[in-house]
């Protein structure tokens, strides 16, 4: 039987190559982002976003700055006047700091009594509460008039 020796610097390449591999299988790696601020704001931007297209504004209201959520709660139609189909979510702008960010949002969407696709536009501001160090998000839509006496911009 013939033993087969690998030179070193292979052996080390084949190891890096095999473990990065490893690395992008179990999470991303962000060395400019040792505290993780940018993936946990994907996280609550993307869940937020989608209780939202989901028309669950209770709790989407657990994301909004504690003093906008009662006009955020009741500022929406009723579910049953309003259907959204879909939404399309900009790219998020993150501060240097990683303690603010902003989102544009697009949601598509009909009123339960026309056949007519509408699109309702939100711009999220997030920012890091102090306290509780999770991103709340200061919503602004534009679109939502005349739905249920809606104000825009709300």
């Amino acid at each position: 039987m013939r033993i087969v020796r690998c030179p070193l610097p292979a052996f080390v390449s084949l190891l890096v190559l095999l473990s990065s591999g490893w690395g992008c299988a179990f999470g991303e790696f962000r060395p400019h982002d040792p505290l993780r601020r940018e993936y946990s704001l994907e996280l609550a931007q993307n869940d937020y976003t989608l209780l939202v297209r989901w028309s669950e504004f209770g709790k989407a209201a657990g994301f909004v700055d504690p003093e906008l959520r009662d006009d955020f709660r009741s500022g929406f139609p009723d579910s049953r006047q309003l259907r959204f189909t879909d939404f399309e979510s900009g790219s998020i702008d993150l501060d240097e700091e990683k303690k603010t960010a902003t989102v544009e949002v697009t949601y598509f969407g009909y009123p339960t009594n026309s056949p007519i696709e509408i699109e309702i536009t939100e711009t999220q501001e997030w920012y890091r509460d102090s306290v509780t160090n999770n991103w709340q998000v200061r919503p602004t839509f534009n679109g939502l008039e005349g739905l249920n006496g809606v104000s825009a911009g709300r």
